[in-house]
């Protein structure tokens, strides 16, 4: 049986969690885009962290990626870093 997008939504988020994500915000954006239903925006205290919490949600749970800000940027410092994550499976 497919899972339904408050499924997979949930799982995305729980997946962030499992690597310990920051400040995890699911934002319904449905009515509003058509790229997307659901952005998932979360930070991690370090460029490593919010890279294993971006494979954690695109690994487990085959979401795509449709954008990601701060990650690996050289101008922000490490505190700083964070990813916008896109949960459309």
């Amino acid at each position: 049986m497919a899972l339904t997008l408050e499924e997979k939504t949930r799982l995305c988020a729980l997946a962030a969690d499992s690597r310990k994500a920051n400040e995890i915000v699911v934002l319904d954006v449905q009515p509003l885009s058509s790229v997307a239903d659901r952005f998932l925006i979360c930070n991690g205290a370090s460029d490593r962290q919010v890279k294993a919490i971006v494979e954690a949600i695109t690994d487990e749970h085959a979401a795509r990626c449709v954008s990601r800000a701060g990650c690996g940027s050289s101008r922000q410092s490490p505190r700083s870093a964070s990813c916008k994550k896109s949960c459309d499976t």
